[in-house]
C-alpha cells in the first residue's frame, strides 16, 4: 500500500496536474496529500475528477484561505471516517477494506511564523491524549529539528529548534524510516544564495512501529516542486523470508555441555588445508550450537514461566511441610535453576535488541521489545535505486538487485591455471626467520592484546561519536551502540 504527501506550492497550471495525474498511477496510491495548493474552493470537484477521477476528497478550504491542505483517495481500497480539520493539519481515522491496515493519519502543512507553529504543537499533543492506535503525521513542518538538517542561509540558532524538539520528545514521536533525499526543500535560488533544508517529515508512535515494521518514506525528485514528495510505503507481509543467519548468543556459554560440545567438534580430524579445516569446523559448530540451543533455550520466556511456577508450588509445599528434606533440597534446585533462566532471557532479549544501557529488570519489557521492532524497522529495505536509476519496489526485484550487485562486487570463479614453482622461486620469497616467525604458535598473551586493542578502539570510536553528536543547544538524542 502507498500513500503520498506533496507539498505542489500552487495547483493551478495544467502542467501540474498532469505531473500528479502521473504520479498517482507510477507508484500506485491510494491516498495523496497535496498541500499548498492555493485552489479556490469551487475548482476542487473539476480538479477532482481531472487527476483521480472517482477519487474521493477532503479539504481545509473552509478552515484556511485557498485551501492549504487537500486529500484525495481512492474510496474502493479504503475508508476514512472521524475526519478533524483545521488551519494547519487535518486529522482522518484510515482503514484499508481489506483489513490489512488501521491507523489515524494526520497530515501538517504548518505555517511559517513560529507562534503559529505553537498553536500547532500544542493542538497535536493535546489530541495525542485521544490516540490510542498507530498514528502517522506527516506533511510539511516548515521547521527542523537540528542545525544539520539545513545548508546554506543564516545560521541555525537553538530558539529555531528547540520548541520542534520539545514537541517530539512530549510526543514521543520517531522519524519514520527514511529513505531519498535528505533536504526536502529548496529555495530554487543560485549558488551564491542557494538553501536546502529537511522541512518535510513523517513521525510515528510506537503502536504504528510495533503494527507496520516493513513501513517507510522515501523522499522522490521535487519536479515542478520546491519540496521532495512523500512516498509512503506499507508492505502487506510482514513475515522473514529466506534462511536466518547464524547468530550466536551469550546465554549460551553458560551452559554446562557448552565446552564439551565446542571441544567435541574442534577435536575432529579434518584432511586438508589449514583454513579449509578451520572453516569446516566452524560449519560443523554451527549445526551443533543449533542443537544445543534448541534442546535448551527453546522458548525461553516459557522456560523462564515453568521455572517459576515450579518454584512457587515447591514453596507452597514447603510451607505447609517446612522440615522436609527433600523439599528443601528442591527448593535450592528451582531458584538456581529459576536464576539461572532468567539470566539467559535477560541476556537473550539484550543481544536482540542490541543495546547497552538496560537495567536487569528491563527485560522482555515494552522497552526491550521497542528497541529490537526500531532496529528492525531501521534495517528494512522496501526500495532501491539501480545503477542505471531506476527506482525498484518489488520484493523480488529489490533481492535480486542486492545478490546481483554483491556477485559482481565479488567477482565469479573462473578456471585458473595451476601455480608455476619456477615463477614463485624467482619472485620476492621470505626468508627463514620470516616463516619462523609466522610459523609460531599464537600465545594467550597474544590473544589478551589483541582483544584488549579491539575493546579500547571501540571504546575510544563510541566515545568520539558521542563528543560529535552532543550539540551545545540540547540533549544528545541518538545513541550508537557497537
Amino acid at each position: 500500500m502507498h500513500f503520498a504527501i506533496w507539498n505542489i506550492r500552487g495547483f493551478n497550471k495544467s502542467s501540474k496536474h498532469s505531473i500528479v495525474k502521473h504520479f498517482i498511477q507510477e507508484h500506485k496510491l491510494s491516498l495523496i496529500a497535496l498541500l499548498e495548493t492555493k485552489i479556490p474552493e469551487n475548482k476542487l470537484p473539476v480538479l477532482a475528477r481531472k487527476i483521480a477521477n472517482g477519487w474521493h476528497w477532503i479539504s481545509n478550504v473552509h478552515e484556511a484561505r485557498n485551501c492549504r491542505i487537500w486529500i484525495l483517495w481512492d474510496n474502493d481500497s479504503l475508508i476514512i471516517h472521524n475526519a478533524i480539520l483545521s488551519e494547519q493539519y487535518i486529522t482522518l481515522s484510515v482503514e484499508s477494506r481489506d483489513g490489512k491496515f488501521s491507523s489515524i493519519c494526520t497530515f501538517v502543512y504548518a505555517l511559517n511564523q513560529m507562534p503559529n507553529r505553537r498553536i500547532l504543537w500544542r493542538k497535536l499533543l493535546e489530541y495525542k491524549h485521544n490516540v490510542s492506535g498507530p498514528w502517522i503525521i506527516g506533511g510539511d513542518f516548515n521547521t527542523i529539528a537540528s542545525y544539520e538538517e539545513k545548508i546554506g542561509g543564516l545560521p541555525v540558532l537553538e530558539t529555531d529548534t528547540e520548541d520542534f524538539q520539545s514537541f517530539l520528545n512530549n510526543g514521543q514521536l520517531i522519524n519514520l524510516n527514511t529513505t531519498g533525499f535528505f533536504f526536502t526543500w529548496s529555495n530554487k535560488q543560485d549558488a551564491d544564495s542557494r538553501i536546502r533544508s529537511r522541512l518535510d517529515r513523517c513521525l510515528i508512535n510506537e503502536d504504528w512501529l510495533h503494527l507496520y515494521t516493513s513501513s517507510q518514506v522515501e523522499y522522490l525528485l521535487p519536479k515542478c516542486s520546491d519540496h521532495s514528495p512523500a512516498l509512503i510505503s506499507i508492505a502487506e507481509n510482514d513475515r522473514e523470508e529466506g534462511i536466518k543467519p547464524f547468530k550466536f548468543f551469550n546465554m549460551w556459554v553458560k551452559h554446562p555441555d557448552y565446552l564439551s560440545t565446542v571441544k567435541a567438534v574442534w577435536e575432529q580430524n579434518i584432511e586438508g588445508y589449514k583454513m579449509f579445516q578451520f572453516h569446516t569446523k566452524l560449519r560443523k559448530l554451527k549445526t551443533a550450537l543449533k542443537n544445543l540451543n534448541k534442546k535448551h533455550f527453546m522458548n525461553i520466556s516459557v522456560q523462564v514461566c515453568r521455572a517459576k511456577d515450579e518454584l512457587e508450588d515447591t514453596q507452597r509445599q514447603l510451607s505447609n511441610n517446612p522440615f522436609s528434606s527433600v523439599l528443601i533440597a528442591k527448593e535450592k534446585e528451582c531458584i538456581k535453576k529459576y536464576e539461572s533462566l532468567l539470566d539467559c532471557e535477560y541476556s537473550f532479549f539484550k543481544q536482540k535488541a542490541n543495546i547497552n544501557w538496560c537495567i536487569q529488570g528491563d527485560k522482555g519489557s515494552k522497552l526491550f521489545h521497542s528497541a529490537m521492532k526500531k532496529r528492525r524497522h531501521a534495517n528494512k529495505i522496501l526500495s532501491l535505486q539501480t545503477e542505471e536509476g531506476v527506482r525498484i519496489s518489488d520484493k523480488h526485484l529489490v533481492i535480486a538487485e542486492i545478490t546481483g550487485y554483491f556477485k559482481n562486487l565479488l567477482g565469479y570463479s573462473v578456471p585458473t591455471l595451476p601455480p608455476n614453482p619456477e615463477i614463485i622461486a624467482n619472485g620476492p620469497l621470505l626468508s627463514t626467520d620470516q616463516k619462523l616467525m609466522l610459523s609460531l604458535p599464537v600465545t594467550r598473551e597474544e590473544i589478551k592484546k589483541a582483544i584488549f586493542l579491539c575493546l579500547m578502539i571501540k571504546a575510544q570510536v563510541l566515545m568520539d561519536i558521542m563528543l560529535f553528536s552532543s550539540k551545545p543547544h540540547g540533549v544528545l538524542s541518538v545513541m550508537i551502540y557497537f
